[in-house]
């Protein structure tokens, strides 16, 4: 936007004489009045009544060739107290426009009008010249589904609506429809209470939990009346049968805000139901067993863990990893066909999604564990994922190769038995706890070197030459504030190499993850293959702060989530990302108080 001199246009209205009840004001103003196609201008109405406890009546300007992009109001109050009189209260709201030109030419802003009983003023109106080529139509609401999709109310508006916007009115029983809910206003809201879900029947909907912050409002008119549009919440729903379902009324409690000692007005608004139409997946060409949660645009993984040090008795770990679009936690993933030669064990499964460029996606991972008992060279049949994918309206598969597993040492009876939890030592060799299976494959965390002490004789040679042994042991041995500063160092300049030496953000968030794992197995002698909740647990048995363990997890997930989600990521995001997981290192050995 170019800078430029405010170019004031005011009326005055004093609708009686000097003892007059009140009296009232209004100035328009804008940025500027020589703009082009590339350049947003603000307008700026502020309405004044002097002597009145009462909002004036405001009609906002009718714009030509100008479309709200966003607006804003400000309210303010002042009371001037004369010894022996009433005191005298003022009022002051600016509304605030930021407008945006449709084409070249000429752009017109209307009168803009305020009311305080018989009290009328209104001001002038303000031409602004265009130049420039035509800008392309942008969405109305580029997250989300525009609000051009919320129907109009039928026969008189409400102050404040509530509205449900599907993307679409019709979908594949298992497939993602995203539900957007929307307020429409006609006057300022203060707050607005939780919002509440009806009961429904043959449908998963899952809600995006994000904090919904610092809600930029769009603006649209019905029937001639200008609305504030929020989307308060977004939900993605999966019919589990065909035809029609139905999704009954959200409700929300809306606050219209006072000022001072004037009370808000409690508006309760609720939703009109709608209807989707739910289509049956085709039976042509149906995989046998399909699953009809397996619908969206998904991709199969799969990895053979162990396979390069395969021996008899020891586990190895066949991974399927499927991410996309679609309700990923309820995908039916398939299972390796294993011969008498391997003993199964139950598989682990991690899921994750979110809400991602207005969709839901995410990831889900299963880890198959087994273990040879005959040495030899095995195969693993190929494993086989189905899904429909609703975009081209066709079943679609991906299938992994035949694994060939060369196993080495000496056949046993049988596998090791693993009904009851495997034991290791603590770190410091004094307890046993039990741990899952997986964790045989590697653990990652620092154990103290063991300290043998040897007789070498009697009298003062013995002697001296223990106390040699002794502080040479004390040298290897490092103390606490040693291990956390090598371990803060090596992260923060592992996080500054991954910052500058790869141009591909996945493989930064990949970094950024081993980082962050390898610096709390050196800080806290946490193994890197610890899960969230266990990795919670033993940070706050270190004394870390809550807030400073949810932003470590809150990273973690983000670079995991990065790495796996559908489109690409922005070499920006990686470096902001990048930025807070040093700023968090750096806080978790910052000295804290005792007080």
């Amino acid at each position: 936007m170019r800078a430029g001199a405010l170019l004031c246009l005011s009326v005055l209205g004093v609708a009686h004489s000097a003892h007059a009840a009140g009296k009232v004001t209004i100035r328009a103003e804008v940025s500027q009045t020589q703009i082009t196609m590339n350049d947003q201008v603000q307008l700026e109405v502020t309405v004044v009544a002097d002597g009145t406890s009462s909002d004036p009546a405001y009609t906002p300007p009718e714009l030509d060739n100008l479309e709200i992009v966003r607006r804003g109001t400000q309210r303010g109050q002042s009371f001037q107290m004369n010894f022996g009189s009433a005191p005298r209260v003022q009022l002051s709201t600016t509304y605030t426009y930021l407008l945006q030109p449709k084409k070249p030419g000429r752009a017109k802003i209307g009168p803009a009008s305020a009311r305080v009983g018989s009290d009328l003023v209104a001001s002038e109106a303000i031409v602004l010249e265009v130049s420039g080529k035509a800008a392309p139509n942008l969405p109305v609401a580029p997250t989300g589904p525009p609000t051009a999709n919320i129907p109009a109310p039928q026969g008189k508006s409400d102050p404040v609506m509530l509205r449900v916007v599907p993307d679409r009115f019709e979908a594949f029983v298992g497939e993602e429809v995203v539900l957007s809910v929307f307020l429409l206003a006609r006057v300022d809201l203060s707050d607005v209470s939780s919002l509440s879900q009806p009961q429904l029947e043959g449908v998963l909907l899952e809600r995006d939990d994000r904090p919904r912050q610092n809600l930029q409002p769009k603006i649209q008119r019905f029937n001639g009346e200008e609305y504030q549009v929020f989307e308060i919440a977004r939900y993605a729903l999966f019919a589990l049968r065909e035809g029609k379902t139905s999704v009954g009324s959200f409700t929300t409690e809306a606050q219209a805000g006072g000022l001072f000692f004037s009370q808000g007005r409690s508006y309760r608004v609720t939703s009109p139901p709608i209807e989707i139409a739910v289509k049956p997946l085709p039976v042509d060409k149906r995989p046998p067993g399909f699953s009809p949660m397996n619908v969206g645009q998904l991709e199969a993984q799969y990895q053979l863990i162990g396979a390069d040090r395969a021996t008899v008795g020891k586990p190895l770990t066949l991974r399927v990893t499927v991410s996309g679009i679609g309700n990923v936690s309820k995908l039916s993933l398939p299972a390796p066909r294993l011969s008498a030669k391997f003993k199964a064990y139950d598989p682990e499964t991690k899921s994750e999604q979110r809400f991602d460029q207005g969709t839901l996606a995410g990831r889900i991972q299963r880890d198959y564990l087994f273990v040879p008992n005959e040495p030899g060279e095995h195969l693993i049949p190929p494993l086989v994922f189905h899904w429909f994918d609703p975009k081209i309206g066709a079943y679609r598969e991906q299938a992994s190769q035949a694994f060939s597993i060369h196993v080495g040492g000496e056949a046993v009876g049988q596998a090791p038995d693993t009904s009851t939890p495997a034991l290791r030592p603590s770190g410091d060799g004094r307890a046993l706890h039990p741990i899952r299976f997986a964790s045989l494959l590697r653990d990652d965390r620092p154990r103290p070197p063991h300290v043998w002490i040897v007789w070498l004789g009697s009298g003062t040679s013995g002697l001296a030459a223990l106390a040699i042994v002794a502080v040479r042991l004390r040298r290897r041995v490092k103390t606490k504030e040693e291990i956390a500063r090598e371990a803060k160092g090596n992260a923060i300049r592992g996080i500054k190499r991954a910052r500058t030496e790869s141009d591909d953000p996945k493989i930064v968030y990949a970094e950024l993850t081993r980082l962050t794992r390898t610096y709390l197995s050196e800080r806290f002698s946490i193994s890197t293959g610890v899960g969230r909740d266990a990795l919670r647990s033993a940070l706050v048995k270190e004394g870390v702060a809550d807030e400073l363990i949810d932003s470590l997890l809150t990273e973690l997930d983000n670079c995991d989530f990065a790495r796996f989600a559908p489109g690409g990521h922005l070499a920006k995001e990686a470096e902001q990302a990048a930025g807070r997981l040093e700023q968090v290192i750096t806080a978790i050995d910052r000295p804290r108080s005792d007080a």
